[in-house]
């Protein structure tokens, strides 16, 4: 056990934080105590925050490199429910980049292709309000082409439903 300098409470001493200066071993302050006077800290000068967590991070960089890798390998539900949720909120910059990335391959759009899409246009001006999307039959994420032969007119429902399944 001990005493907190800042709240003043007895505390096992696994709520201290470990510090080789001290008799001890151990900081003054309980990690929740020091948690509030560093995010007071924070506040108050946010760019030196940045700037001290910039050289941290440039400092120990292959450290961090190695312990995020050893993360990764011991909670990888963790790591699943985290890109799921990354992918959620960050879905219009992901499709930003993957149409970029797609924007760099130049290949010849063949006719039969601008075909299919005048044909879709040519279904949504048909029919009363619903709308067609051109589906890969083949995902692009799953290794399909962009061909002709793996190309189908669906209505739009459908292909957002499907999303990247066969």
């Amino acid at each position: 056990m001990k005493k907190c300098l800042s709240c003043g409470f007895d505390k096992p001493l696994i709520m201290f934080s470990p510090d080789s200066r001290l008799k001890d071993g151990r900081q003054g302050r309980c990690k929740s105590c020091y948690a509030k006077i560093m995010k007071e800290r924070r506040k108050l000068n946010p760019q030196a925050h940045r700037d001290a967590v910039k050289r941290s991070v440039q400092k120990n960089y292959d450290k961090k490199l190695e312990r995020n890798r050893k993360y990764r390998v011991c909670n990888p539900e963790k790591i699943a429910k985290w890109k799921r949720n990354d992918r959620l909120r960050n879905k219009a910059r992901i499709l930003s980049d993957n149409a970029k990335r797609r924007s760099l391959i130049r290949v010849e759009t063949d006719k039969n292709i601008i075909q299919v899409y005048a044909l879709r246009d040519f279904y949504t001006a048909m029919s009363l309000g619903e709308r067609f999307h051109v589906d890969h039959i083949i995902p692009l994420s799953k290794g399909g082409k962009h061909e002709f032969e793996n190309l189908q007119i669906i209505p739009a429902i459908d292909n957002l439903r499907k999303g990247s399944n066969l």
